[in-house]
């Protein structure tokens, strides 16, 4: 049994950590879950060993449905979780008492814990973009709002190989050849869909997006051909805002009308990346590209994947990041 309550370990930890990240952090480790959870077991969270704790933070997002798919908790969250809890053992190991800290063990870490966090999932494919934008579309078009093609447009911005917000900023006319639907970014060119270049056209030529309540100023930032939906009382500051602030205001769209709306755990970097996998289906097919994701030590297979991750524009340094990053697609 622990020799302290887990309330009492939480605030002894964050006592001491710098507020800002106690205000991020916090909330993620001590939450209503993990008491439910020790209540279910019957024992504190330092107690429970290496598959109890995973099945903790599984846990942590079994409220979050779209239709009938049922979503886990994405890798980068998890490494962040895991990464804190971890953390968390040491302290108590060091102050309260020695005991083993499970978060060290090679389950929860790396290709192990990647390859148990897309087995507790449903696979993210286009089916769950085009279950996103039909709901868009229902919740938008029939009150007559722009805001649903302005959100519809992101989405296939991102899907389409805008691998950062800051490059949809950055994007200007003379960059966009209107002809072939390309767009040339800093170091590839990337081929925009029919139905992405016609809504980046029809955003470009708004001056007000109507939304549900209300209606945003459609600004250019800079020169910038995309427009950003922007609160009237913004737009004369927003001209003096960072690249970094400017990219924000997209990512918090996703954010707050799809992913904290829906409840589907879905973000602009899963966007982006799940539009390379289906490139490289694109090139060699389902089979093909799940055997060059699950491939071990085959400095063939090794090579064709970086080679479709520099067509992409993927930024990777060894082979082993980049299947990281797509095994949530197969």
């Amino acid at each position: 049994m622990a020799a302290m309550d887990t309330k009492e370990v939480f605030d002894l930890y964050f006592k001491d950590v710098p507020h800002d990240t106690v205000r991020k952090s916090r909330p993620q480790v001590d939450r209503p879950e993990v008491y439910a959870y020790e209540s279910k077991l019957g024992k504190q969270i330092f107690d429970m060993d290496v598959e109890e704790l995973f099945g903790l933070i599984l846990s942590f997002n079994k409220n979050r449905e779209f239709g009938e798919s049922n979503f886990s908790i994405s890798y980068g969250s998890y490494d962040q979780i895991a990464s804190t809890y971890r953390s968390i053992w040491n302290f108590y190991i060091d102050n309260i008492e020695i005991i083993r800290n499970p978060w060290n063990d090679k389950k929860m870490r790396g290709a192990a814990a990647t390859k148990r966090l897309a087995e507790s999932k449903t696979t993210f494919t286009y089916d769950i973009i085009e279950n996103v934008l039909s709901q868009i579309k229902h919740d938008y078009e029939d009150v007559n709002c722009d805001y649903g093609m302005y959100l519809e447009c992101l989405i296939l911005l991102f899907y389409n190989g805008f691998a950062e917000a800051q490059e949809i900023v950055l994007l200007k006319e003379n960059d966009i050849n209107f002809k072939t639907h390309e767009v040339r970014l800093p170091g590839r060119t990337i081929h925009l869909s029919d139905r992405c270049f016609e809504l980046l056209q029809y955003v470009h030529g708004l001056h007000e997006i109507i939304a549900l309540r209300g209606s945003y100023s459609a600004v250019s930032y800079q020169n910038s051909y995309f427009k950003f939906a922007i609160r009237a009382k913004e737009v004369e500051t927003f001209q003096e805002k960072s690249l970094v602030d400017v990219g924000a205001t997209i990512t918090r769209k996703i954010t707050m009308n799809i992913r904290k709306k829906y409840g589907i755990d879905i973000n602009y970097r899963m966007i982006y990346l799940l539009g390379f996998h289906d490139y490289i289906v694109s090139k060699v097919g389902e089979e093909r590209t799940k055997a060059l994701i699950t491939s071990v030590r085959n400095s063939i297979d090794a090579q064709e994947l970086m080679k479709y991750a520099k067509e992409y524009g993927v930024v990777a340094e060894n082979v082993s990041y980049i299947k990281k990053l797509l095994r949530p697609f197969i």
